[in-house]
């Protein structure tokens, strides 16, 4: 048997070996509505499985450092793991069908950090660890710098949480059922706020559009806060700032043909005419009119239609100035081609009268002749007369 196929079948069968005696971690992450991994941390062996498996509503494993326990790693060779976010019904519990993702060890030989990304979760103390030192960077030390760095200092489920309403800047003060807000986050370099209430729990909303992004029925379809200023909100000047459903303007077109388009996460595309204020097109959670057209935002319509009017203006002068020029080069080339014309007519005409002259030309006459020339001896060529 050649060497190759030895060493092939020989890797293969260590493969196989290594296969059949890793052993498969189980980690519960959020059961029983705790913010918390199930263990919180485990020691395993290279070539072992840690299998994840997610409770309601929304939770992800990601890959973060002791120093930073809240921040994603950038992916390598033994980091960046991340299962992203992974809502999970309560019916799929009671089926026992729970999502599971599987995290497999490569290096054995040095402690691992993870989080859950979802909002407000880190922060609360929401971290798990693979083979953590028993001194110095140990789990305890994990979690208490992830609860300093970026949480309230307590690490409390909704189990325990106060009854007390916590005051609001971009949640609702009450979920679906009426019980009251706990707790609001910081918005993330996401957009994202944490809204935390009694029996709702944990509702994460989008605060640029102000939609719910993650939570259970119970949570507000939406938060009544928008971020003040923030680059991804236009100066509403002839929409109206938020439509029917409260969802805030995204972007506010230019005026074209006496008409504007507005654009709302809920209602989509809305389009009015400017002088008259009334919707043309649209869905029916599209404000019915843009701002009147009375008051301060006369100038602001005022100018938009002249905008318009300018560039209609433009528009006409510059196809006016397109056409005079293709009339201008238009002629030009009708002029160069009389001028090529009479060229060639006049060179052809120079050629033919200097054939002419050479076809008739009187031929000499010998001496011994001279004298009784005649007629007779101017011929049509100059050809020798040979008649001797």
């Amino acid at each position: 048997m050649p060497m190759k196929m030895r060493a092939a079948l020989l890797f293969a069968a260590l493969s196989s070996v290594s296969i059949a005696f890793a052993e498969i971690i189980n980690v519960s992450v959020g059961a029983n509505g705790k913010l918390a991994f199930s263990p919180e941390y485990v020691h395993v062996n290279q070539g072992d499985v840690v299998r994840f498996t997610f409770n309601p509503k929304a939770h992800s494993v990601t890959q973060s450092s002791f120093d930073t326990p809240c921040i994603k790693t950038l992916p390598g060779v033994n980091s960046g793991f991340d299962t992203d976010l992974t809502p999970v019904s309560p019916d799929l519990v009671a089926q026992n069908q729970q999502p599971t993702k599987d995290f497999f060890v490569i290096d054995g030989s040095h402690p691992l950090w993870f989080y859950c990304k979802q909002v407000g979760h880190c922060g609360q103390g929401m971290v798990f660890a693979i083979n953590p030192p028993a001194t110095g960077n140990t789990f305890d030390a994990f979690k208490a710098r992830a609860i300093q760095q970026n949480g309230t200092q307590s690490a409390t489920s909704s189990a325990s949480a106060p009854t007390a309403t916590a005051t609001t800047k971009f949640c609702e003060s009450k979920d679906e059922n009426g019980s009251p807000l706990v707790t609001e986050g910081k918005p993330n370099a996401d957009n994202l706020v944490g809204c935390k209430y009694q029996q709702a729990g944990f509702c994460t909303y989008n605060i640029v559009s102000g939609l719910l992004d993650s939570g259970s029925s119970v949570c507000p379809d939406s938060i009544p806060g928008v971020v003040s200023g923030s680059p991804n909100l236009p100066t509403a000047k002839l929409c109206r700032p938020k439509d029917e459903r409260g969802s805030p303007l995204t972007l506010e077109g230019d005026v074209h043909d006496g008409s504007v388009g507005c654009t709302y996460p809920q209602a989509g595309l809305c389009e009015y005419t400017v002088s008259s204020g009334e919707r043309m097109s649209g869905s029916s959670d599209c404000p019915d009119t843009i701002a009147p057209t009375t008051g301060s935002n006369v100038k602001a319509v005022s100018g938009a239609l002249a905008d318009d009017d300018d560039d209609d203006k433009s528009s006409a002068n510059l196809k006016t100035l397109v056409t005079n020029s293709f009339i201008i080069i238009g002629l030009s080339c009708a002029i160069l081609l009389a001028i090529i014309v009479m060229a060639m007519v006049s060179c052809i005409g120079r050629r033919g009268f200097r054939g002419k002259e050479a076809k008739y030309s009187k031929v000499t006459v010998p001496k011994a002749f001279q004298g009784h020339e005649d007629d007779s001896m101017i011929h049509s060529d100059s050809k020798p007369y040979n008649d001797i």
